[in-house]
Order: C-alpha cells, then structure tokens, then sequence
C-alpha cells in the first residue's frame, strides 16, 4: 500500500496545524513552507477539511487555518477519512463479492494487514505525532522540527 500525496499532504497539514495549534490561526504560507507542500494543493486539501470539521478558517490579517478539536481528539483515521483516502492493502481486503473470498488465503492476509492499519490510524492522534516530533526534536538537539514524514 502506498498513501497518495493527498494523504500525506493532509496529514502533514494537520500536524503543522496541531503543532502550532495553541498560537491561533496558522497560515497557508507557514503550513507550505515548512510542510513543503504546493500552495495550491494544500488549499484544495483544508477546504475539504474543513468540509468535514476538521478545521476552520480565520479572515484577516492574522488569519488563516486552525483546528476544530484539541489534537488530542483527531487522529490520522478521521483524517484519511476525511479526504477520501484509501488505506487497504489490496482492494480485495474490503471486497466480499470476490469469487474466491471464502477460499482465499492471501486475502485473509490482507484482511488482517487492513486491520491492523485501521488500528493504528484509529489509535494514532495528532498530539502523539506532536510528542513524538518534540521527542525527535529533544534528541536531535533541534528546537523546532519543521518536517514529519509518515
């Protein structure tokens, strides 16, 4: 499996936003240069998160992106989810109408992989990415870690 930028863009927006997140709204701007993330694209992306309630927009000249909820209580699922992104493994993982499904040792496999990702990205919040990135940060002896790569 392999995440489209859309994914990774989003959830990179997220964490910036989620990092920065008791400084107010943060701008599209900041949020591209230090996610490196296309303008364009990443506006794209927070209008659908904002669709979903994820996020908010602020007008004005100290304006721009904030989160809805506290980072404790939006993880990388509802995020994905959100945007549309697929996380199965194979797409036979969620199909039950494939003829081999009851037979079909290596969709099982699938299965459980696509279990197992869904937890992950269930259990996973966006202020356990920001204390792994300050952790990342300690050891590097950075102060600010500008980049987090899923």
């Amino acid at each position: 499996m392999k995440l489209s930028t859309k994914g990774r863009y989003g959830v990179c927006a997220m964490f910036d936003l989620a990092y920065y997140y008791k400084r107010g709204p943060i701008s599209l701007k900041s949020i591209c240069t230090r996610q490196a993330i296309p303008e364009n694209y990443l506006e794209q992306l927070l209008t659908k998160l904002k669709k979903a309630g994820l996020v908010t927009s602020v007008r004005g000249p100290r304006g721009g992106f904030k989160l809805v909820h506290p980072p404790e209580q939006t993880t990388v699922r509802k995020i994905m989810d959100a945007l549309g992104e697929e996380t199965e493994p194979a797409e036979c993982a969620g199909n039950s109408e494939c003829v081999q499904s009851k037979t079909c040792a290596v969709r099982r496999l699938w299965m459980r992989l696509d279990e197992q990702i869904a937890k992950v990205l269930g259990a996973t919040t966006l202020a356990d990415m920001c204390g792994e990135a300050k952790e990342l940060a300690r050891n590097a002896g950075a102060r600010h870690p500008y980049m987090y790569y899923i």
